[in-house]
């Protein structure tokens, strides 16, 4: 083992080397390129440049040390893999694991040189090379004062400045320490300024303690000068920031802070990192190892591909989960160990995996897809979006990419067409996207058409202009095509700005109407605000929407809405409502100006109404939950709740008066109420107690109480005092079940009370040839009474019952005993003595059933009983019947015949009595119909020959079209006429036809709605049978205008005079609409001489 460790440690020197040299080439080349533009700008010399790099060399040869270390192993494990130096070592039997050993001396030594030099040398170098940068590059020595550094101005004082503002020179949010004269000073001020000079301390406060800590005095101050020996610019300068101190140096910083009221947090991280980054080698050994033996990497370029993957991930992390921790987002310790904890996790478990059946599974995957998870982890680290382009001709030059010709651009889940195409690129990153002419943009399944498309990657912000798009909108009718258009179309942050825009659901170039608008802002799954918007009918402007609001949530209301009408006596009335969102209440107030004025304001929380108030009616709701409240103010009545858990209080006013207190509590299993009420008539005290589903198991058996309940009233009406109690419980005892129920009541002087109790015990074997059951029941009642006198009445019983059931393949006996006994007061006729044995033979289509038995207690033969049960195919017959040993004969048969197609759907049955030995064996069948949803029953006397009742209600389908039924029949004898109604309706898509008949008006109406036709007919006409004239008439004829309606509406009443005049119309209006947005609309109504507008 210690010339393997040898041999690995040798060959790892080199490539070592050779990563860390690398890293610092490239940061150093990383260095120069951020300072060009300001080394070149301040005119610096090349020495000082060198200068500048020479002092950050520690820094990067500590951030190299891992790199070099990971370098090291996937470029010597590669190498063994070639020379198949592993393959021998395997043979020879020694394991992987061992391979991990030399990597870990070498990580170990190279982990504590990081240490030294993160801890000590680059905290020096460090804050030279800020000297530097402040004294040569800038030459400007206030520029050098230093945000969130603690200062050392003397022994006895420090100072801390949270931001320094360059341009105006103002320090913001300060903190000076002073420890003067045994006593300590903490001096906050919002901001430090100098004028004339002077520093001053501007809208702060001082704390003064004494030498125990306890507060001397409190001081606010608007302005102090504040007295220093040096000038402060050169105190800030010479401060240090994190990475300027040592670890001693930062231990004290954190000590001071806290005790200073300051937030530690970049000092902690700082120096835990440092301890992290000192382990990172050793992290790195326990991840490397395990990954290159499982991946089998023998080339050395993907040692250089790797190694640059995983430092990315390592580093990079580290960086971003620090920047947290300094900003307290973090736990700061957590946050400079974090990567190192993942990491040595995925480590660790490779590691352990070494050498196992799963790591030669896992290494057999991995190395398929090695290729194509790079790929993923370069592009999402390089590119902020990956973007596909194809183009005829494209051109790449400086930052921008331009295409022309078939341009095809694709990312995330957008596709983009143009003749023409430019993108600008930054830092290897998509920036914006331009596109030109004939422009198709798909977005998330949606088209939009344009002239010119801008999209910006990093905001996801676009711009358009000449846009044409359709969208879906949700009508009452389901979801429509909306066809929109815009000038200008610019997409930004929660929200939608269209310029000159339209909207329409006409498909045409030229619509047949639109709705134009100078200015529209959607608000994303809100609402949409238009301004200055008109309606166009074809090219005409017809109606003006000064402002237009449209809710786009099917739960939220639009924030305004406005509508107004006009009557035949040309009276303007108008209706305004506003609604307003604040978090989750609703406020909406509503305005309604004319003969019939009034003011209603609502809060809603979600759907419930918590606040209502109603001038027109009068009437004023509040609902808190915890108060519930509401009045009618002209009516004079008021009710009123208010509830404190588990005390609530509610009085009411009406003509009488009542009130009510008391204490509730109320759970799944119980409820508890205990309550004092109080009118103008009586006063009482009221308790309700139940309990319900309560199980519970006990040492020897199982306890369930199914139901409890208790209720006792005392009241006092005048003189008279009355006291009620009721109860009821069933409880058992894993079988045994006692029920119980009891009343009482007392009334001045009498008192009352009834007692019910029954227990139940059961007993149950069953087995595949024979059941045995058992059950004992015992029953109490007691009636107790104290009136004139005193009685009581007692009552008890027994009862048993025993069952057998015995079971052969095609044949079933079951003997039945039943015994019941009465004593005290209990009546006698409900005492029985009785034996039973029933034969059940049953078969595919027979089924046949015979019960006899013997009564001891009459000493006599029970009634035969048989039962024969037919069926075939899709026909049952079932007939049920008694032998009556007292009078020696068939007592009349139930008979049921049914016929069921489960296919159609249809289910009929007839059910009759069968008499035997008569002249007319079936006097009357009952019909029972189900047809799809349809259902009927009939009934038919056969003795008199006539209908005497008929009822169907449902629906069913012939052919598509829908069958909808309600019919009535009734006939009360045979020569008495019948009276009937019948409503039947067809409908075929959008025609429907109607049919009704009243037979106690003769009324027939006739209804006929054809829409599928163009023009389409409304028609509905009643006919009196009896005057042989038409009572009421409905003509509506609609005429489809491309996407507006067309209709023409007349209703007539016909009185008995026999003139047609205009006291016969009803009604006789002209009405446009737009189909799809129905309550879109307006006309004139010709006979209240009156607009119909419906525009809002």
């Amino acid at each position: 083992m210690r010339v393997l460790t040898k041999y690995i440690l040798k060959l790892s020197i080199g490539p070592f080397i050779m990563g860390v040299a690398a890293f610092v080439l490239f940061a150093s080349v990383e260095l120069l390129y951020q300072l060009s533009d300001i080394i070149v700008r301040h005119r610096v010399g090349i020495l000082k440049l060198f200068e500048l790099i020479y002092y950050n060399l520690p820094y990067f040869v500590s951030m190299g040390i891992p790199v070099g270390v990971l370098f090291s192993i996937f470029w010597v494990l590669s190498q063994l893999y070639s020379s198949k130096e592993i393959t021998a070592m395997l043979v020879h039997g020694i394991p992987s694991r061992k391979l991990v050993y030399p990597f870990f001396l070498l990580s170990v030594l190279f982990g504590l040189f990081a240490f030294y030099l993160n801890d000590q040398m680059v905290p020096t170098f460090n804050h030279k090379a800020m000297k530097t940068i402040s004294k040569y590059v800038y030459k400007r020595p206030e520029i050098s004062i230093r945000e969130n550094v603690l200062t050392k101005i003397d022994e006895s004082q420090y100072f801390f400045v949270k931001r320094y503002d360059q341009s105006s020179g103002i320090l913001y949010d300060v903190v000076l320490f002073q420890h003067i004269q045994g006593e300590e000073r903490i001096i906050t001020a919002e901001k430090v300024q100098k004028d004339e000079g002077k520093w001053f301390l501007i809208n702060g406060k001082m704390y003064v303690t004494d030498k125990d800590g306890f507060l001397k005095f409190d001081v606010n101050f608007s302005k102090i000068s504040l007295d220093l020996k040096d000038d402060l610019e050169s105190l800030m300068r010479v401060g240090k920031s994190p990475r300027d101190m040592t670890g001693d140096e930062l231990k004290n910083k954190i000590k001071t802070f806290r005790k200073l009221g300051v937030d530690p947090s970049p000092w902690i991280v700082e120096l835990h990192g440092r301890y992290a980054n000192s382990v990172g080698p050793f992290i790195i050994t326990i991840l490397g190892v395990p990954l290159s033996l499982l991946f089998g990497l023998k080339s050395k370029s993907w040692s250089v591909i790797f190694t640059f993957a995983i430092v990315i991930l390592y580093q990079g992390s580290g960086a971003w989960i620090s920047a947290m921790g300094k900003e307290n987002l973090l736990n700061p310790v957590l946050a400079a160990w974090f990567p190192n904890l993942v990491f040595i996790s995925v480590g660790l478990f490779l590691f352990l995996m070494l050498d196992t059946p799963f790591a030669y599974k896992l290494r057999e995957l991995l190395s398929k897809f090695m290729i194509v998870i790079f790929l993923i982890v370069i592009s999402t680290n390089v590119f902020s979006n990956t973007i596909t382009l194809e183009a005829s001709n494209v051109i790449y030059k400086d930052n921008f990419i331009h295409a022309k010709e078939n341009v095809r651009i694709f990312w995330d889940e957008n596709i983009l067409t143009s003749s023409e195409a430019t993108i600008l690129v930054e830092n290897s990153k998509a920036k914006i996207l331009e596109a030109y002419g004939n422009v198709k943009f798909n977005k998330e399944g949606k088209v939009y058409n344009a002239k010119y498309v801008k999209y910006f990657f990093s905001e996801k912000k676009s711009y358009a202009v000449r846009v044409r798009g359709v969208e879906k909108y949700k009508s009452k009718k389901g979801k429509v095509d909306l066809y929109f258009g815009a000038e200008n179309f610019e997409k930004k942050k929660g929200y939608i700005n269209l310029n000159e825009a339209y909207i329409t659901t006409c498909e045409l170039e030229k619509p047949h109407y639109r709705v134009e608008a100078l200015d529209v802002y959607i608000y994303e799954d809100r609402y949409l605000v238009a301004e200055n918007s008109m309606l166009f009918l074809f090219e005409f402007p017809f109606f003006p929407y000064p402002v237009y609001f449209s809710s786009l949530s099917e739960d939220s209301k639009s924030p305004f809405s406005f509508s107004f009408s006009i009557d035949s006596k040309l009276n303007f009335s108008t209706r305004q409502e506003y609604s307003l969102y604040v978090d989750n209440y609703l406020l909406s107030t509503t305005f309604e100006t004319g003969e019939g004025s009034n003011l209603i304001f609502t809060i809603l929380d979600g759907k419930e109404k918590i606040f209502y108030i109603d001038y027109g009616k009068k009437y004023l709701l509040v609902d808190l939950g915890y108060l519930e409240y509401n009045t009618r103010w002209d009516l004079k009545t008021t009710n009123l709740k208010l509830t404190f858990f588990p005390f609530y209080y509610s009085e009411s006013l009406n003509t009488l008066w009542f009130k009510r207190i008391g204490v509730s509590f109320k759970t799944k299993s119980y409820f508890f109420d205990l309550n004092l009420n109080r009118n103008d008539k009586e006063f009482s005290i009221n308790n309700v107690f139940s309990l319900s589903g309560l199980k519970k198991d006990l040492d020897f058996t199982e306890l369930y109480i199914s139901n409890f309940r208790f209720i006792s009233s005392v009241k006092k009406i005048s003189e008279e005092i009355l006291f009620d109690e009721t109860g009821s419980y069933n409880v058992s005892f894993k079988d045994k079940f006692y029920t119980t129920n009891f009343s009482g009541n007392l009334k001045n002087e009498s008192y009352v009370s009834k007692i019910f109790h029954k227990f139940n015990l059961p007993f149950e074997y069953k087995s595949d040839f024979f059941d045995v059951n058992f059950e004992y029941n015992f029953g109490l009642s007691c009636y107790n009474a104290l009136t004139d006198k005193y009685y009581l009445r007692l009552g008890l019983y027994d009862a048993y019952k025993l069952s057998g059931n015995l079971k052969f393949e095609v044949l079933e006996l079951k003997p039945e005993y039943g015994y019941r006994k009465n004593f005290r007061d209990e009546a006698t006729n409900t005492e029985y003595n009785k034996f039973s044995i029933r034969l059940y033979v049953k078969s595919k289509f027979l089924n046949f059933l015979l019960t006899q038995g013997y009564d001891f207690f009459y000493n006599k033969m029970l009634n035969d009983k048989i039962m024969v049960k037919f069926s075939w195919n899709k026909f049952f017959l079932q007939a049920d019947t008694e032998y009556d040993f007292k009078l020696k004969k068939l007592n009349p048969s139930s008979v049921k015949i049914s016929y069921v197609d489960s296919s159609i759907p249809l289910n009929y049955s007839a059910n009759f009595k069968y008499y035997h030995m008569e002249q007319i064996p079936v006097r009357e069948i009952t019909h029972l119909v189900t047809f799809q949803k349809l259902k009927g029953r009939v009934r038919q006397s056969i003795e008199e020959n006539y209908i005497k009742n008929a009822y169907f209600k449902g629906s069913f389908f012939v052919n598509k079209c829908e069958n909808i039924l309600e019919l009535n029949y009734l006939k009360k004898s045979k020569d008495s006429d019948p009276s009937y109604t019948l409503n039947y309706k067809l409908k075929s898509g959008d025609d429907t036809f109607l049919l009704g008949y009243k037979s106690n008006y003769k009324y027939l109406e006739i209804g006929v709605n054809l829409k599928s036709i163009d023009p389409g007919l409304i028609l509905d006409a009643v006919y009196n049978f009896e005057t042989e004239k038409f009572k009421e008439l409905k003509i509506s004829i609609l005429k489809r205008l491309h996407h507006w309606m067309f209709e023409f509406s007349s209703e007539f009443e016909f009185n008995d005079d026999g003139i047609f005049d205009l006291d016969d119309v009803n009604k006789l209006s002209v009405l446009f609409y737009i189909i799809e947005f129905e309550d879109k609309f307006f006309g004139w109504d010709f006979k209240e001489n009156k607009p119909n507008i419906g525009l809002f």
